[in-house]
Order: structure tokens, then C-alpha cells, then sequence
């Protein structure tokens, strides 16, 4: 069950998908400005994050006595690492022409080592990444090290 992360600033689509199972996507709306769309099997189900909240009175909080261990700067990078990139294209218009022309050999060496990547002078600024994971992938890194 492979899970994908997509980033598409032309389309406006922003998600995790974890497959057959959930879709977790930012959308924009007219009066929250933001929502997140929670797609379980065939039912949707609409969060507001910016949504004020109403405030009750609030008790007071027991301190507590243990400290919960945050996962450690090694285990985070190799979980990281354990994403593949499948896709990535950059089309850029910084909107300054001198800028534009100082980038373009840069895109063009990137273009020629890595692909994807173009600079224009139309006022296009476009981004696409696909990231995929396994649950497989990130138990191993979790083990293996």
C-alpha cells in the first residue's frame, strides 16, 4: 500500500494518499480561506483549521511527571530518506528579467544533470513533485540502523 504525496501549484492539488484506504487534501475555500478534505473509502469529511474556536474555562492542568523522548535526529533523516522523488518539474519567472537571465544557465546545467527544471519570462510559476513511500520502507529504516 503505497503512499504519495503530491504537490501541484498549476492544478492547485495538495495531498497525501495513502491507497485505497484515505485522501488527506488542502483545498481552498470562499469562507474559511482553508480546508482540509479527509476522503475515508467513499465518505468526505470537511476540517477548518482557522476556524476560531470557542473558548469554555479551562481547567487547570496537571503537570506531568515524565517528559515524552522526541525520536531522535538520525531516525527522522533516515525516514526522510526512505521517500522517493518519482517526479519534479520547476518552471519559474521570478518576475525580474535580469534575474531571469542570471538563472537560466543555472536551470540549464540543472536541466542537463537532473531534468525538470525551466526558467521563462511569461510570468509563469509553476511547481509539480510526486513522493512515494512504502509502510514497508519506513519500518525497515526504523530496524535496519
Amino acid at each position: 500500500m503505497p503512499i504519495l504525496i503530491c504537490i501541484d501549484t498549476d492544478k492547485a492539488l495538495y495531498y497525501i494518499k495513502l491507497k485505497g484506504l484515505v485522501t488527506i487534501g488542502i483545498e481552498a475555500d470562499k469562507a474559511e480561506i482553508l480546508q482540509i478534505k479527509v476522503h475515508v473509502f467513499f465518505k468526505d469529511f470537511y476540517f477548518y483549521p482557522l476556524r476560531q474556536k470557542k473558548h469554555d474555562k479551562k481547567k487547570p492542568q496537571k503537570l506531568k511527571s515524565k517528559q515524552k523522548k522526541s525520536p531522535g535526529l538520525t531516525k527522522v533523516l533516515r525516514v526522510v530518506q526512505s521517500f522517493k522523488v518519482t517526479s519534479f518539474y520547476v518552471d519559474m519567472d521570478t518576475g525580474d528579467c535580469l534575474m531571469n537571465a542570471k538563472l537560466y544557465p543555472l536551470f540549464a546545467l540543472l536541466k542537463y544533470k537532473y531534468g525538470a527544471f525551466n526558467i521563462n519570462f511569461d510570468g509563469r510559476v509553476k511547481l509539480l513533485v510526486h513522493i512515494e513511500n512504502k509502510p514497508i520502507r519506513i519500518l525497515r529504516s526504523f530496524i535496519n540502523y
